[in-house]
């Protein structure tokens, strides 16, 4: 099997389960695990080496090493705070961690620093899948047992190749969604005749997709209309690299420009405000509407100054956190969740998102996103409160591992836990009686101002009381039931 996947990766065959997916069942599972997801339903990896757990105390975390491996550069606004946020991650988890950023990316480089992890034998990886290069160093990896993680990119590849994990946006919906954006502030009376999407790193499968993505829902509306890719040389001189794209836009045709990231949005902002006075002279023009992939505190900037329309934001800290957090849980208790079954290509979906003038973050938020929301300086989260409200009785066996990882949780994350095993009821009495004991306490910790909640809602008297705490927008997650 092994020789398969990388004969069809050498070969740039790679075999997606698109077909597979949509003739398999639609199973949905709509139940969390306690807490932060602490709690894993296991999931059997037969090519993982085998766990070893027989230790006391059984989770010695600090014995464990992680490593990441990322297709960034260290100067990227978009990778610096994923880099802090998997580090904090790291540290709430106890685990070692290491981590690279490159001065210069390169494909072939970044497969040989894989490599090198499964040569000294590394407890798990976390890594990017930005090119067939890096793809093959992964399947080597899974082949030699080591547990893999993904974020970010390359997530069609993530399940044949045989991660464990992987945590990305759809690059392909997120650019749907942004011509979607275009075309509802242009209106109905003007529809899109040209389009430009910048792309500032060539060969990128994530970027490729996101182009496809926004010029297939452009031609569905508009069969006639012109979508260009142009690439932008984020390593040249800032004259350079915006030649081709200011060759582009000096006719002052083009209805949007899309930016496929926080780098090609710099280029492009650029050359607008150099091209602005002959475009604003040409009495046929229209100013072009501009967004961009990716959010940084520059991108909220120009959002707030009306020079970009929109960023669609794939939530870099959770791709960041989660499979620091799943890795650290896998090699630890070999528990994972299960993976989604649908249209995400079995990817835990953090994107897309989209962010306009009405829902920026504030000046503080936009600060700790950048440091990774460091425990120290942001938060204080011994001042956190999370309640827990379930319908697992004392004498449910079942419930024990639930309320001992959710004891855990909290302690890992440092937030104050309050959390109340409910006796059964009495003989003679329904459930009923439970359900309402728990609706009262949801209703109870709501008033009482608690930061967040974990419920399972085994009746409609349970989901009502949820229902009145989201009227008061507390954040709710929701646990077997």
């Amino acid at each position: 099997l092994t020789k398969l996947r990388l004969a069809n990766l050498q070969n740039k065959r790679i075999h997606r389960l698109d077909t597979l997916i949509t003739k398999r069942m639609k199973l949905r599972i709509s139940c969390a695990t306690a807490f932060y997801g602490i709690l894993l339903a296991s999931y059997t990896h037969n090519s993982f080496a085998k766990l070893n757990l027989e230790c006391e105390p059984c989770i010695d975390r600090s014995k464990k090493t992680i490593t990441a491996i990322y297709h960034g550069d260290i100067d990227d606004p978009f990778w610096t705070p994923i880099e802090k946020a998997a580090t904090q991650a790291a540290s709430d988890f106890g685990v070692n961690f290491e981590r690279t950023l490159y001065e210069n990316y390169n494909p072939v480089e970044m497969a040989n620093d894989i490599r090198l992890a499964v040569a000294h034998k590394v407890d798990a990886l976390v890594v990017t899948l930005p090119s067939i290069e890096v793809e093959e160093a992964v399947a080597e990896a899974v082949a030699a047992g080591i547990p893999v993680f993904g974020l970010n990119s390359g997530y069609k590849s993530a399940t044949e190749l045989g991660l464990a994990a992987m945590v990305a946006q759809d690059e392909y919906m997120g650019g749907e969604m942004a011509a979607d954006r275009f075309l509802g502030s242009l209106g109905r009376s003007r529809s899109i005749q040209k389009a430009v999407f910048v792309n500032h790193e060539k060969g990128n499968v994530g970027l490729l997709d996101r182009f496809n993505g926004f010029r297939d829902r452009i031609l569905r509306k508009n069969p006639n209309a012109i979508v260009k890719q142009v690439f932008v040389n984020v390593s040249a001189t800032e004259i350079e690299a915006v030649k081709e794209l200011k060759s582009e836009l000096s006719s002052c045709t083009a209805d949007v420009v899309l930016n496929g990231g926080n780098l090609a949005s710099k280029h492009t902002l650029y050359a607008i405000e150099d091209l602005e006075l002959q475009c604003n002279e040409t009495e046929t023009s229209k100013k072009a509407l501009i967004g961009t992939f990716d959010t940084s505190k520059n991108i909220f900037s120009a959002i707030s100054s009306g020079d970009l329309l929109f960023a669609i934001s794939q939530q870099p800290h959770l791709q960041a956190v989660l499979p620091v957090m799943l890795a650290s849980q896998y090699v630890t208790t070999g528990k994972l969740p299960a993976k989604p079954i649908g249209d995400s290509f079995g990817t835990f979906l953090s994107g897309p998102l989209i962010i306009d003038a009405s829902d920026i973050p504030s000046a503080k938020l936009q600060a700790c996103a950048d440091k990774g929301f460091p425990e120290t300086t942001c938060m204080n989260r011994s001042n956190i409160r999370i309640a827990g409200v379930l319908h697992g009785v004392t004498t449910d066996e079942f419930w024990d591992p639930v309320f001992a990882a959710s004891e855990q949780a909290a302690k890992d994350m440092g937030v104050i836990l309050d959390l109340d095993r409910p006796v059964a009821p009495s003989d003679g009495e329904s459930d009923l009686v439970l359900h309402q004991k728990m609706a009262k306490n949801i209703k109870s910790y709501c008033d009482s101002n608690v930061d967040g909640l974990f419920v399972s809602i085994p009746s409609k008297t349970v989901e009502e009381a949820v229902e009145y705490c989201q009227s008061l927008n507390i954040p709710i997650v929701s646990v077997n039931s």
